[in-house]
């Protein structure tokens, strides 16, 4: 369908050619009557001419709002294939990912109980959950392309793990979040 467009403006310059020359020699042939009456075949000429060009810019115009269309329509399916294709390897990552955020938390957070560790981890997972939807959302209507909307959670995610296994590894406590 793309190569179809892109020959679209050759068709339409030979069509261009082709009709001017046809006038051009109607007119030529048509040059003794034209001497005779030359206001009356001039307008009915130029009005044939006139009407041919809007029909012909009509046409035209739909076949390329047509292609438009088309073009678009297989822009949005390729970009849902690369989403669903991402999507996979992505999904892969963020578990661990998330393995890796939280297995630092919970050493980290030991002293809470239930509470903290939960809250914080279920406040991680909507950050998570939130900036993969944006993403997706984005790349799919082509704000972004579907390998930043689809990888930009795990992207956001990577260094926090780094920075909780650290502290973890050390032993450092981020804050002191939890009660005695």
């Amino acid at each position: 369908m793309y190569f179809a467009a892109k020959d679209r403006g050759k068709n339409t310059l030979n069509t261009l050619h082709t009709i001017s020359s046809y006038y051009t020699d109607s007119l030529a042939n048509n040059y003794a009557i034209a001497k005779q009456d030359s206001t009356l075949l001039a307008l009915k000429t130029q009005s044939r001419i006139y009407h041919h060009a809007v029909q012909l810019a009509r046409e035209n115009t739909g076949m390329l709002e047509y292609d438009a269309i088309a073009y678009e329509s297989q822009q949005e399916q390729l970009r849902r294939y690369e989403i669903e294709w991402h999507r996979k390897f992505s999904l892969s990552v963020a578990c661990l990912l998330l393995f890796f955020v939280g297995v630092p938390l919970g050493a980290i957070l030991r002293k809470g109980g239930l509470g903290i560790p939960l809250t914080v981890s279920i406040i991680i997972f909507v950050i998570y959950w939130v900036t993969s939807t944006m993403g997706e959302r984005m790349a799919r209507i082509g704000t972004i392309s579907p390998y930043v909307g689809m990888w930009l959670s795990s992207a956001i995610l990577l260094p926090l793990g780094v920075f909780l296994i650290y502290m973890a590894s050390t032993e450092a406590a981020i804050s002191d979040l939890s009660p005695i």
